[in-house]
């Protein structure tokens, strides 16, 4: 008799435990709103029987023996015999996912102590439902009448509970084994060895043809020495004298010369000669052909490659919707513990995403849940004050965009209080209340993932204690994506999770970088270039690339990786557009190598603090290539090493910028407006200086010195956002008042040119009289 392995029995029981509890949690939220459907509860009963069952087969006595109390306890929803109401079905949601946790967490049978108190649990549970018998929102759940008709069996009464209630819709069931998710990690490490093999192959075949050619160039070279000997000497006449002793004087005897030709060693030679060079064309003909051969066979084995990778892949995807239910739950018990009343809108379920990402994303994606509805959620009568309906709507979503899926955490509350965190950094130390003060306002929300960092005062039984934002974007970060924020304050905000579908197998663009070659994710690449000097340009202490009508800061790759101190931007170097997070901007290499598929490997805690390395790939010769993070590497940049020489890039001499008092600078891409605003101004005896766009003024900013800027928003190359942002955080100029003109009267437009800087905002069609009062304010003020 075979020996029974009581361990796969116990995984087993947890992979399977783990889809019963899914069944019996979601049941429960279900139950809630539909609390006389039949089927949810038959459903209920079911995984909880096989729990109990299950627990009892692999040894787990104290398990089981919880798990049959429950069994129980759903038995009397199943007759009738117990009421439905929100207490009961928040406090077994809590139990229930306890008593998860205890299983996954121990992966033995409950101790005597834990054991004890999930009884209690129970029992107090049904205790308390005594007093709730008059809620008014319990509802009575009576089972079907006795008749005189046979007893229906429990296949008639299922029929009949989904006849109606018919929420549940139709289900398809596909055949399905389970697989232990170490099986699988084993196979697509298989699956690694044989792409890297693959690319091997791939290097051996280029080898090969490149020898092909040689030997097609040596093969020609042959063949018209061949032809030219053969046209010399293969029909050469010889006197009688010369011919070979071998030849019979009595056989030629009535032949004259030109009737028969004579041949000597020399043109037998020659003959065969010509005989070997038809036989290695014929032969290198074969070579070739095979070597066709052998490129489909490469392509065939790249497709089965390819095949077995995405199969091996989409084995460990599965939709994100066990991620979603979880963090739904979770929203429940945070509204009711903040006494707020949120409803919880769901859309990009069926997206599917890489099991274990999905396990190490769930407390982070719970706690992002429950800090929206602590912190961002308004009470009701807030938020009827506010105009806003009393209850609360926290979206989830979810998308796959290329070889990412985005995960989105939306409320409808208050936002993010700009000058709140504002008052937090001063108060904790991070920056001075100067810096505090112009520092642009997406970059200040950067802060609230530091370490520690709360608006809240106190802590709560949901949020704020310990777990912060600086944790959930290490998980995100150490996961291969990023986080972001879109914050609309007192509209709500926005939370954005990238992460890569799977960690295991992903498409690189390989880059040379002084004799380094490196993997960059292609999914981050935007395109590439071979650079022009003459479209370089240094914007006070930073260098800024124009391509067609965007400009894109540009950065040596040696230089951001600290392998050299400084670089030099050479005339047709390699530039390649990288995605920035915030903005994309350009890396200078000195090779494109190529593009492969690779299996990515993690690094070790040897260099984990290298942040901008997220992995490394191994080479068909069996080198490593460290994997690099764009967003990473352009977060961990420091000033002190952004080093470039520059002799060959355009940039302003360093002079004394020059100052005329009363000096006004108009920038606009209307050639009307700005003569239009000349006349104005000069009117009030100021100097007027005309600029076409945003670059073109941050060029006169390089020389000269005003009194006020008055910018468009809408301009080519560099628009107005982008110029107030440079003049404020690239020159460090707060002193220099900034005017917006624009036909853009919206209040995002106006509080989002007031977060970058500008001092005043100001709506065309212009009013002559109000904007000479302003300037004359401005000028006077200076003066």
């Amino acid at each position: 008799m075979a020996k029974i392995n009581k361990q796969e029995l116990v995984e087993f029981f947890l992979m399977e435990s783990e889809e019963h509890f899914e069944t019996i949690l979601n049941g429960l939220i279900v139950l809630e709103k539909s609390p006389e459907n039949w089927s949810i509860i038959d459903e209920m009963f079911r995984s909880t029987h096989t729990i109990k069952g299950s627990a009892a087969m692999v040894g787990f006595i104290n398990t089981s023996d919880v798990a049959h109390k429950l069994e129980d306890f759903l038995d009397e929803f199943r007759t009738g015999n117990r009421k439905i109401n929100e207490g009961i079905i928040t406090s077994l949601i809590n139990l229930f996912e306890k008593f998860e946790r205890e299983i996954k967490t121990k992966k033995d049978d409950l101790g005597h102590t834990v054991y004890e108190e999930f009884l209690k649990e129970i029992e107090l549970i049904k205790s308390s439902n005594v007093s709730d018998l008059n809620d008014k929102n319990s509802v009575d759940f009576e089972p079907p009448k006795k008749s005189f008709r046979p007893k229906p069996t429990r296949v008639e009464v299922l029929e009949m509970a989904d006849e109606k209630f018919s929420n549940i819709g139709e289900q398809s069931f596909d055949s399905y084994i389970r697989v232990k998710l170490n099986k699988i990690d084993s196979l697509l490490n298989l699956a690694g060895e044989l792409i890297t093999n693959k690319n091997r192959q791939l290097e051996r075949v280029k080898a090969i043809q490149d020898l092909s050619l040689n030997l097609e160039y040596t093969k020609n070279r042959l063949i018209h020495l061949i032809r030219e000997f053969e046209d010399k000497y293969s029909y050469t006449l010889f006197s009688d004298q010369e011919l070979s002793k071998g030849y019979s004087e009595e056989l030629l005897d009535g032949f004259s010369e030109g009737e028969f030709d004579r041949y000597d060693h020399f043109n037998i030679l020659s003959r065969r000669l010509q005989e070997i060079g038809n036989d290695i064309v014929m032969i290198i003909g074969d070579i070739f052909k095979n070597f066709e051969f052998f490129g489909e066979e490469i392509g065939y084995i790249n497709r089965v490659t390819d095949g077995i990778q995405k199969g091996l892949t989409s084995m460990r995807l599965v939709p994100i919707d066990r991620l979603f239910n979880a963090a739904s739950r979770a929203a429940r018990s945070a509204a009711i513990a903040e006494n707020k009343k949120v409803k919880v809108q769901i859309s990009g379920e069926k997206v599917e995403l890489d099991k274990t990402l999905i396990d190490a994303l769930t407390e982070s994606f719970i706690h992002l849940v429950r800090n929206a509805i602590s912190h961002g959620i308004e009470d009701s009568e807030v938020r009827k004050q506010k105009g806003k309906s009393e209850e609360g709507v926290i979206s989830l979503r979810g998308k796959r965009e290329g070889s990412y899926v985005i995960l989105e955490i939306e409320d409808d509350g208050r936002g993010l209080d700009i000058n709140l965190i504002r008052e937090k950094v001063v108060e904790k130390g991070m920056l001075s209340e100067y810096e505090a003060r112009s520092i642009r306002a997406d970059r200040l929300l950067d802060y609230i993932f530091l370490p520690g960092f709360s608006t809240k005062k106190e802590a709560s039984e949901i949020s704020g204690r310990g777990v912060g934002l600086d944790v959930v974007k290490r998980q995100v970060e150490n996961l291969g994506g990023n986080i972001s924020i879109i914050n609309s304050e007192g509209k709500g905000l926005c939370v954005q999770l990238s992460v890569p579908v799977t960690l295991l197998i992903a498409d690189y663009l390989l880059l040379k970088e002084n004799s380094q070659v490196f993997s960059i994710p292609i999914i981050s690449v935007y395109e590439s270039f071979n650079i022009k000097t003459e479209n370089v340009k240094k914007i006070g202490e930073h260098y800024f690339y124009k391509i067609r009508d965007d400009i894109y800061e540009i950065h040596d790759l040696g230089v951001l990786l600290k392998q050299v101190h400084s670089a030099e931007f050479r005339e047709d170097g390699v530039g390649v557009v990288v995605e920035g997070g915030k903005k994309p901007y350009i890396i200078t290499v000195d090779e494109i190598v190529g593009r492969e598929t690779a299996v990515t490997k993690k690094l070790g805690k040897l260099v984990e603090g290298l942040k901008h390395y997220t992995g490394a790939t191994i080479s068909p010769g069996g080198e490593v290539r460290l994997i690099v993070e764009p967003i990473r590497l352009i977060e961990s940049k420091s000033g002190d090493t952004l080093k470039y020489a520059s002799s060959k890039v355009s940039e302003a001499k360093k002079e004394e910028k020059t100052y005329i008092p009363n000096s006004v600078l108009i920038v606009d891409d209307s050639i009307s407006i700005r003569k239009f605003l000349s006349s104005i101004i000069v009117d009030i005896n100021c100097v007027v200086d005309e600029a076409y766009d945003g670059a073109n003024a941050l060029e006169k900013l390089e020389k000269r010195k005003y009194d006020l800027i008055i910018t468009d928003l809408e301009m080519p190359v560099v628009n107005g956002y982008e110029l107030i942002d440079k003049i404020r955080n690239y020159y460090l100029d707060h002193s220099t008042p900034i005017f917006v003109l624009t036909s853009r009267a919206t209040e995002k437009h106006k509080n989002k040119a007031y977060e970058l800087g500008a001092n005043d905002f100001l709506i065309k069609p212009l009013n002559e009289d109000k904007i000479k009062e302003k300037i004359r304010e401005v000028i006077f003020e200076r003066a």
